[in-house]
């Protein structure tokens, strides 16, 4: 990030390491009291690369479902990202200003004994079946032997597991795709469980002039390499460096090119395996990034020969 922003963007870089979810929100509230550094920049940017979950919040509201993505400080607290771009952009002096923030952070639910469902297995569908003739009795064994294999993949009864905090949802509540299916199910007589109908609200929204980039979508697990870091600030590192190198005529780089960039990035880089701590190595798996943004005009970066 220091060469990323320091000495290819100019921006003047502050790192700190290690840090407690109170020092974290103090570093942000000092970081956002400096007006009249502010005053004289044209962007800010925040980069934070921890541990990370999502909290379900207690509601009173019936049928609404909330939950918070957090970022895990060294003493295992929590900071909401909610109360982190709040900070930002309720600074005086950065408002019409673009805010960037960059996270490197997991956003698997709080509640560990469901986070298999943290992790995309994809679906293994039978593609070598020969279809003749477009013989619709062919083509209906295809569409049966499809739906019987998708239904062996995700069961329609599965185990609910115990809640961790008030307003928690059991894991077949709190399965998006596991709820798509149930409905599926319903239709045609696979199940007769009756799955609840939630709205599910993901913390934070996007404000006004930010730019949110995460590491991974909403219930999903993110990846790095202790000796490399994080692939969604690896990509980041390389997509900046690679548009500087296409717009030397412009000596500047569009901020989106950068995202698409990053998109690609990561999810066409080579599948990898992960080792967990007891040792077992399990099988490999890619990831994404997640972006959302309400910036009301093209942002463009330039470099430090401007």
């Amino acid at each position: 990030m220091q060469e990323t922003f320091g000495k290819n963007l100019k921006f003047t870089v502050l790192t700190f390491k290690d840090l407690t979810a109170k020092q974290i929100n103090l570093v942000m509230e000092i970081a956002c009291k400096q007006t009249e550094f502010h005053q004289q920049s044209d962007c800010f940017a925040c980069v934070l690369a921890s541990h990370g979950i999502e909290k379900p919040r207690t509601m009173k509201t019936p049928g609404l479902y909330y939950r918070d993505h957090c970022i895990c400080g060294v003493d295992e607290d929590t900071v909401t990202t909610k109360s982190i771009i709040e900070t930002i952009t309720g600074t005086e002096a950065l408002q019409d200003k673009p805010k960037m923030l960059f996270i490197q952070a997991c956003r698997t639910k709080m509640d560990k004994t469901a986070n298999e469902s943290c992790i995309d297995k994809g679906h293994v569908l039978p593609v070598n079946i020969a279809v003749k003739e477009n013989n619709p009795s062919i083509i209906s064994d295809h569409a049966d032997k499809v739906n019987r294999l998708s239904n062996s993949l995700f069961p329609t009864k599965i185990k609910s597991c115990a809640s961790v905090t008030p307003g928690n949802l059991s894991q077949k509540e709190d399965i998006v795709e596991a709820n798509i299916l149930h409905k599926l199910g319903e239709m045609i007589g696979w199940s007769t469980d009756k799955s609840k109908d939630m709205m599910r609200v993901i913390y934070p929204p996007c404000s006004d002039d930010v730019l949110v980039v995460y590491s991974s979508a909403s219930e999903k697990q993110s990846y790095g390499r202790d000796d490399k870091g994080g692939w969604m600030l690896i990509s980041l590192h390389k997509a900046m460096k690679e548009q500087l190198r296409i717009q030397k005529k412009t000596n500047r780089i569009d901020v989106m090119d950068v995202l698409t960039f990053m998109t690609k990035e990561v999810s066409n880089s080579e599948t990898f395996q992960t080792r967990f701590p007891e040792g077992t190595v399990n099988p490999k798996r890619k990831a994404t990034i997640v972006f959302e943004h309400c910036l009301h005009r093209e942002l463009y970066l330039y470099n430090s020969t401007d």
